[in-house]
C-alpha cells in the first residue's frame, strides 16, 4: 500500500488502462461496430495514452543517456590511466637522457687523462658532524683500492678510504679530515687544500705576501702521490691576509657540488694512484 501512496500518478495509469481494457472487451460487436461505451473510453484514455507513452518515452531517452555517459565515463578513466602511464614514460624517458649527458661529459674528461678509470653510482651519502663521505656501488672487485682518487666531470670529488668487494666509502675532499696537495694553477703558488664543511675548502699555508686573486683556479700539484697533477679542485672565492698572520685566509669553492652527486669515476690505476 505504501508504495501505491507513493506512486500515484502511475497507479492512476494503470487503473485506467485496465478500466479502459474491460470496457473494449465488453463493447466488441460481431459487425465491428464500436459500442458507445467504448467511445466514451476512447476520448477519456486517448489523450491520457499520449501521456503515458511520452512519459515512457522519455524515460527510455533518460536510460540511453545514462547508458551514454556511464560509457563515457569509462572511457575517461582509460584515458586517464593511458594519460598517467605516459607520464611516467616521460619522466624515466628524461631522467634517462639526464643521466646519459652526465655520463658523456664524465667520459670527455676521463679521455683527457689518459688514466684507466671505473664509473660508480653513488648509493649512500653519511654526514656525520666529524666526516663527509658517500658510498660508491664499485669495489675491489673492480680495481677500487683505498686511495683512489673519486673525480665528476667538473673536477675532483675525493679519495676512497675504505673498499670492500662490491662498494667503496669515498672521503669528499670538504671533510675537515681532508688534505690535498694543491697550486694555484696562475701563479703556480703552492699550499695544501683542506676540507671546510659546508663552506667548502681552505687553501692552507701560503703566505701574506703573495698574490692571490678571486676567481683563480685551484688544481692538484700531485706532490702526494695519490692525486695525479692537474686535477681541478676548485677556484678561489675569497684572499685576504689577516693581522699579523703569516698566512693568507683563502677560501676556495670546489668545482664539484657534492650535494648532488649521482655518478663519479674512480681512478683505478695507473700513475699517481697508491695500489
Amino acid at each position: 500500500m505504501s508504495f501505491f501512496r507513493r506512486n500515484v500518478f502511475i497507479t492512476v495509469c494503470i487503473i485506467i488502462v485496465a478500466v479502459f481494457l474491460v470496457f473494449i472487451s465488453m463493447n466488441i460487436r460481431r459487425d465491428g461496430e464500436t459500442g458507445l461505451a467504448s467511445r466514451a473510453v476512447l476520448e477519456t484514455v486517448g489523450p491520457l495514452g499520449g501521456v503515458v507513452n511520452a512519459l515512457f518515452s522519455g524515460f527510455g531517452d533518460a536510460w540511453h543517456r545514462y547508458l551514454v555517459l556511464v560509457d563515457v565515463e569509462e572511457k575517461n578513466r582509460e584515458l586517464e590511466k593511458t594519460v598517467s602511464r605516459l607520464r611516467k614514460e616521460i619522466i624515466q624517458y628524461q631522467e634517462s637522457q639526464l643521466e646519459c649527458d652526465r655520463l658523456r661529459k664524465m667520459a670527455d674528461a676521463a679521455s683527457k687523462l689518459d688514466v684507466p678509470m671505473v664509473a660508480a653510482r653513488v648509493i649512500g651519502k653519511e654526514s656525520p658532524a666529524a666526516f663527509k663521505t658517500i658510498l660508491i656501488n664499485r669495489g675491489t672487485s673492480d680495481g677500487v683500492r683505498t686511495g683512489s682518487p673519486v673525480l665528476a666531470a667538473a673536477g675532483l670529488v675525493g679519495r676512497v678510504v675504505e673498499a670492500s668487494r662490491n662498494a667503496a666509502k669515498v672521503l669528499l675532499l670538504i671533510d675537515y679530515n681532508s688534505n690535498i696537495d694543491a697550486l694555484i694553477m696562475e701563479s703556480r703558488i703552492q699550499g695544501i687544500i683542506q676540507g671546510n664543511g659546508p663552506d667548502g675548502c681552505l687553501l692552507k699555508y701560503v703566505q701574506s705576501i703573495e698574490e692571490v686573486n678571486a676567481g683563480d683556479a685551484v688544481i692538484t700539484s700531485g706532490l702526494s702521490g695519490i692525486f695525479p697533477k692537474g686535477l681541478l679542485i676548485g677556484r678561489v672565492s675569497i684572499a685576504k691576509s689577516e693581522g699579523n698572520s703569516l698566512f693568507k685566509k683563502i677560501i676556495v669553492a670546489p668545482a664539484v657540488d657534492v650535494s648532488r652527486l649521482e655518478e663519479v669515476m674512480v681512478m683505478v690505476q695507473g700513475k699517481g694512484v697508491r695500489q
